[in-house]
């Protein structure tokens, strides 16, 4: 389930990189530093998020153009780029053209091969009311149009007490609720925040006080929340790096050694597979895009199933869109290939549509010599059973014209 956020111009990098390796995170998020963030994606068996801060980043929708913003990204295996940081969610004039802005963009990056996180709506966003009136179901619809693609951004942070705090740890069941109502399967869902946070300032789990296994044992009790949503792929922890000028060092947990240590052996944790009732959804052919390395494949939904194959991107599959539940720290897509059925780490995949054939071009010349017969024999019926010579005459010509049509097509 946890994974980092990771400020990669502040921070320690190998020290992450370490507690990465420790982890085994089903996704991490990277600001900044795109180079390491594509290089670390090669590296390890998780979805990397990409987030080029800009101070504008809340309002990409009102100054920029789907187009002019989309043509900034390019497509990296294991890697989805950010779209947006906590937008405003709570204005019903705003989000009409958010929502159209986000499905142009959605749309654009899809046909280029480009995966995003998009919305990274933050603490109490968006408005329930405005969710459960239809105002995001765009969103929605665009996340199930492109699933196995993009994927939805979420921030939740608690105060003190996570199961006390049903505003904040677990708000995500209103995207899946809203989802249902409209007959779509739950987005996938990163948390791509999450931590304590009081006021949105200088009141991380530091300034509370907390040792490590203090805030571990917090976190794991919010996680419990979030492991009642299959959809949800995992939570980044905010943040890996103290940020410019320390801002967020009271969120840090850089140097937290026996916090990762503790969320560590949560992630590797073994929770109960999807039993043989879990609705895997409707199948549909795809292709896969996977890591450089290969996607395992692998004859159970953990860890433990043996690998039946290494699948390449561009491997033709037959893919179940809905994930299971998280088992050993990874959630599953359920996959068929080569005639066997298996499961692969639903955070180091995406798939495309496959292309459609074009149709075949008819054979003009074929068509066009049949058609001639046909002319010439009705031609040929008629000049035999004409009641006049004007008849004949014309029967005659058209046999002529007939007869030459062939000898060309010869």
């Amino acid at each position: 389930m946890f994974g980092l956020n990771i400020l990669a111009n502040t921070t320690d990098k190998a020290e992450a990189v370490d507690a990465i390796r420790l982890m085994r995170p089903r996704v991490v998020l990277v600001m900044d530093d795109l180079a390491w963030a594509v290089g670390l994606a090669a590296k390890i068996d998780a979805l990397v998020i990409h987030r080029a801060y800009r101070p504008d980043d809340h309002e990409l929708d009102l100054k920029t153009r789907p187009a002019d913003f989309v043509s900034t990204l390019r497509p990296y295996n294991n890697i989805a780029h950010q779209v947006l940081n906590e937008p405003d969610g709570h204005n019903p004039e705003r989000v009409p053209g958010l929502m159209a802005w986000l499905a142009d963009v959605m749309q654009l990056a899809a046909s280029r091969g480009i995966r995003l996180c998009v919305g990274n709506f933050g603490l109490s966003q968006p408005d329930p009311v405005l969710v459960n009136s239809g105002m995001f179901d765009l969103l929605l619809h665009e996340l199930a149009r492109h699933r196995g693609q993009h994927v939805l951004g979420l921030h939740e942070y608690f105060n003190d007490q996570p199961l006390r705090e049903p505003n904040h740890i677990g708000r995500l069941e209103i995207w899946n609720a809203r989802a249902a109502r409209l007959g779509l399967p739950p987005p996938p869902i990163v948390l791509t925040e999450v931590g304590r946070d009081v006021a949105g300032g200088y009141d991380g789990w530091r300034a509370a006080g907390w040792s490590d296994a203090d805030y571990a044992s917090r976190l794991i009790l919010a996680a419990s929340v979030w492991r009642r949503f299959p959809n949800v792929i995992g939570a980044c922890i905010f943040s890996h790096g103290p940020g410019f000028n320390r801002r967020w060092q009271t969120y840090n947990v850089q140097g937290a050694l026996n916090l990762r240590q503790i969320l560590a052996s949560d992630n590797n944790r073994d929770y109960p597979a999807p039993g043989p009732n879990w609705n895997f959804g409707t199948p549909r052919d795809a292709l896969i895009k996977a890591p450089p390395t290969g996607a395992r494949f692998r004859s159970l939904p953990s860890l433990n199933g043996t690998i039946l194959d290494v699948l390449r991107t561009g491997d033709a599959v037959v893919i179940y869109p809905n994930i299971s539940p998280p088992l050993t720290g990874y959630t599953w897509y359920k996959l068929e290939h080569d005639g066997r059925t298996g499961y692969v780490a639903s955070s180091i995949v995406s798939f495309v549509e496959p292309q459609t054939p074009p149709p075949p071009v008819p054979d003009i010349w074929k068509s066009t010599r049949s058609a001639a017969l046909a002319m010439r024999q009705a031609a040929q019926s008629v000049y035999e059973n004409a009641p006049s010579r004007d008849m004949r005459d014309k029967a005659q010509s058209i046999m002529t014209v007939a007869d030459e049509v062939l000898r060309r097509l010869e």
